[in-house]
């Protein structure tokens, strides 16, 4: 198994290069987004449509229903042994990271500790990981994930040694599109408006009325905690989009800065007016150059 990957943060136009190139390289797409994993999270993931999947083979979405946990194991599981070559695309770096290097068999958490640690703030996380073991806390890619915050404490409980320095991983070539800082702004504040012009609000309601408890990873997703807060009359309309930008935001900046730490990037600085085509282009002369990466066959 080996995939071609395009990174990225999120609002850069990845879904529409990835498409290109699929199409003229007759490749399936392997969706690295934790977000697509859930069948009814469309709107808010910006999960394209089986209009825009026409002809695409399509892998790694829609697995799962938004009350379902879902690990980055329980994902290498559902894709293994599914291609040979394809393009993986999105912007989960764990996932990404996970097809490059696998997963180590980690024991799992115990439901009660796990119950009481998920109601605490971030802040209150950070200080217990610190507590437990400050090096735990300093390898983490993503120390604000609350979700991924309450792993690592039960793993430090459990005496699992932290991860290896990130100076020590492989660096591994990959591609992924870039965009300078306002603009990246202004298509995600874009993307925020389309949603919710879209029927975001709507199809929150209705898949809260057909799973009135949801997972913590996909209530606490950015937007949809948003918009369930809307529905409950603790945000207003413009609130909610406001706080929405500013987490997507965020979450932009922590891409790049875990992607660079992570791999060798090949970044591909694009424009809003830049045609995808164009760009499939530039990002399949890299690809070529490379060589498709090898994916981890184990857990």
């Amino acid at each position: 198994m080996k995939a071609f990957f395009l990174a990225g943060p999120t609002a850069t136009g990845k879904t529409a290069v990835a498409h290109a190139l699929a199409r003229e390289m007759d490749l399936p797409i392997l969706s690295t987004d934790s977000m697509l994993v859930y069948r009814g999270m469309d709107i808010g993931t910006a999960k394209p449509s089986r209009e825009e999947r026409a002809g695409i083979s399509y892998l790694g979405i829609n697995l799962v229903d938004p009350d379902a946990n879902f690990s980055t194991g329980d994902y290498l599981r559902s894709v293994k042994g599914r291609f040979d070559t394809c393009i993986a695309t999105g912007g989960t770096g764990l996932y990404i990271k996970a097809l490059c290097n696998g997963l180590e068999e980690l024991p799992p958490g115990a439901p009660q500790r796990r119950a009481a640690l998920e109601v605490l703030e971030v802040p209150q996380l950070q200080d217990l990981l610190r507590e437990l073991d400050p090096g735990w806390l300093a390898a983490m890619a993503d120390p604000l994930n609350p979700r991924r915050l309450v792993r690592a404490i039960e793993l430090a409980e459990a005496g699992i040694p932290r991860p290896t320095a990130l100076a020590e991983l492989a660096r591994l070539p990959v591609v992924a599109l870039s965009m300078d800082r306002e603009h990246l702004r202004e298509r995600i504040v874009q993307r925020v408006d389309l949603m919710y012009g879209q029927g975001f609000i709507e199809e929150v309601r209705a898949l809260r009325t057909r799973f009135p408890v949801w997972s913590v990873t996909a209530e606490q997703a950015i937007g949809y905690a948003e918009a369930i807060d809307v529905l409950n009359g603790t945000l207003s309309l413009a609130e909610a989009k406001d706080q929405t930008v500013r987490r997507t935001k965020r979450y932009a900046k922590r891409q790049i800065t875990w992607l660079n730490n992570q791999f060798d990037i090949h970044w591909v600085e694009i424009t809003p007016e830049d045609n995808p085509t164009e760009t499939a282009t530039r990002v399949r002369d890299l690809w070529l150059q490379q060589g498709p990466l090898p994916i981890c066959e184990g857990p």
